[in-house]
């Protein structure tokens, strides 16, 4: 599951954050299998320090990815999200980021996303996720690693034929770590 969002942002990223960490928690055991990721979208800002704080104010789970300008921008690119920067004033530091972002759900083996709008509550989020880890219970994927679809082959700047992201799971399902 991802969200792209930015640390300084007051209501839709908290709002969208606290929804996806309730609905993994209501999950019980089975939202161990569910692999948050928040990836930032405010590089200028944002330290991977600032992010792993800001991340833990929405409990343990989430993971948080950052890359350059360009990385960011073709990762939003390939999930169709769109992201701008308004600027306030002369100084550089004066703006904040406008951007879409649904919550971004992948299977493994099914070549498109399920999108969820921002605004979804926990339990609409939950239900998704119900059916998501139903169908990955049908899968054949018997791996922890997640294969993305040639249109999301860009993500990060990746350009061959390995998962952009690679989580390697625990025997308990935990992460054990997040290679790009």
């Amino acid at each position: 599951m991802i969200y792209f969002g930015f640390t300084t942002c007051w209501r839709a990223c908290p709002t969208a954050l606290n929804a996806i960490a309730q609905a993994v928690e209501e999950l019980g055991d089975a939202g161990n299998r569910v692999q948050p990721i928040f990836v930032s979208l405010d590089p200028q800002r944002e330290e991977p320090e600032t992010i792993e704080l800001y991340l833990k104010g929405f409990g343990d789970r989430f993971v948080g990815l950052r890359g350059s300008e360009d990385q960011l921008q073709a990762a939003a690119s390939a999930f169709g999200i769109s992201v701008q920067r308004i600027r306030f004033s002369a100084d550089p530091t004066d703006y904040t980021m406008v951007h879409s972002s649904p919550v971004i759900v992948l299977i493994p083996h099914k070549p498109d996303p399920i999108l969820v709008k921002s605004d979804s509550s926990a339990e609409e989020i939950r239900a998704v996720l119900v059916s998501a880890l139903e169908l990955r219970a049908v899968s054949t994927d018997q791996g922890s690693a997640r294969q993305f679809s040639n249109k999301n082959r860009a993500v990060f700047g990746v350009e061959s034929e390995q998962p952009i992201v690679r989580l390697t799971m625990t025997p308990n399902g935990r992460r054990q770590e997040v290679l790009l």
